[in-house]
């Protein structure tokens, strides 16, 4: 049991904040992919706010859809609310002002979702790095250390 909580430990943990069932599945499937993250929790973004404090996320993955302007406020609320917790937002729009208005929001990464596969993982390491002072998180995943 020491082991494997030691393991969950070392990680850097993910919150993700979804109301797409079918996007949290695929999202979590890209992040289980990486041996060092672990995804701790998914909430609607609704539910992010209150489940935050008993979770304690390094880094939050933010989906943003289609529906306005609404978006752009709930990152402004994450980040009063969770000012040093890595926030990025995964969006289908390639929308220069879109991705501009979401960094101005509080944003810290804009990953569009047709580039999950290749933009999450960096990501999720530039903003796990600003979120431990001190701490390099491992930049190999899925790769064994040779002796």
């Amino acid at each position: 049991m020491t082991s494997s909580a030691n393991s969950v430990q070392n990680k850097i943990h993910i919150l993700l904040v979804a109301n797409n069932p079918i996007f949290v599945f695929i999202t979590t499937r890209v992040v289980q992919q990486h041996d060092q993250l672990a995804i701790i929790g998914s909430v609607s973004r609704d539910e992010a706010i209150q489940v935050e404090q008993s979770l304690r996320p390094e880094v939050i993955l933010l989906d943003l859809d289609a529906s306005g302007q609404s978006n752009v406020e709930a990152i402004s609320i994450l980040r009063s609310v969770m000012p040093k917790v890595g926030l990025i937002v995964l969006s289908m729009l390639d929308i220069a002002s879109f991705r501009q208005a979401a960094l101005q929001a509080g944003a810290d990464e804009f990953v569009l979702k047709s580039a999950l596969n290749t933009d999450l993982l960096p990501a999720i390491l530039r903003v796990a790095r600003a979120a431990r002072p001190g701490q390099e998180p491992p930049i190999e995943s899925n790769q064994e250390e040779k002796p």
